[in-house]
């Protein structure tokens, strides 16, 4: 079989589902966050509205107390101006802490958005994780499921031989790893540490990847492949 081969699918039901749910909570997280916008802007227009009538009243009251020094008015009315002035203030900064908790409300909604968003990532790529082709090209072993059963994260589910990398062993003796060591261009004479003598140059028969060429008798007929020892 070829590498990317469809070979079973994981019943998707339940990733699907969870991509349902967490479409429409976006979507719900959109719709909410379009509504704080509307109640900012409202809220926003309140307090313009405020500022002007809290202008007013801060004016009617200066005039108020200008009456006052000239004794052309009551402390009554002085006393209903102030009340009025304060009424106003007090409304303004009930519009600002209310724009402050819109504010904040629309940083949790983005911030909850952005957790479904990426946990909709997840369920998408669990979804396109329930089609299972073969990971590379090859000789299909053994299928260690079948319809019906349930499996977990790790379960093997396959044994796929792969026909594009073989493992031959090789026995060599140590004169022929040691004539193998020379052609790859190791020195005639190595020193070799003794054990409990080590003497500071210690050498090892590290033999580089060199090409070689497998061969494969079967009926009369010699196979050949390409390889590195």
């Amino acid at each position: 079989m070829d590498a990317d081969e469809f070979l079973l699918e994981i019943d998707p039901i339940n990733y699907e589902l969870e991509v349902e749910r967490l479409t429409v909570q976006i979507e719900r997280a959109d719709q909410n966050l379009a509504e704080v916008d509307v109640d900012i802007q409202n809220t926003e227009s309140l307090i313009e509205l405020a500022k002007e009538n809290l202008k007013l009243q801060q004016d009617n009251l200066a005039r108020i107390q200008q009456l006052i020094s000239k004794n052309a008015t009551t402390d009554t009315k002085l006393d209903t101006a102030r009340m009025d002035e304060l009424s106003s203030r007090n409304a303004l900064r009930t519009l600002a802490n209310q724009t402050s908790a819109f504010r904040q409300r629309t940083n949790t909604l983005q911030a909850a958005k952005k957790l479904a968003q990426t946990e909709l990532k997840r369920a998408t790529v669990d979804v396109a994780r329930t089609q299972v082709s073969a990971p590379i090209t090859g000789t299909l072993v053994s299928v260690d499921v079948e319809a019906g059963d349930y499996v977990k994260t790790g379960d093997p589910l396959f044994s796929i031989n792969d026909t594009e990398t073989m493992e031959v062993s090789c026995q060599l003796r140590v004169d022929e790893l040691y004539w193998v060591w020379l052609q790859a261009g190791g020195h005639a004479s190595p020193r070799v540490a003794t054990r409990g003598r080590p003497t500071g140059k210690e050498a090892t028969f590290e033999i580089p990847n060199i090409p070689v060429e497998v061969a494969f008798p079967f009926r009369d007929t010699e196979y050949l492949w390409s390889g590195v020892l």
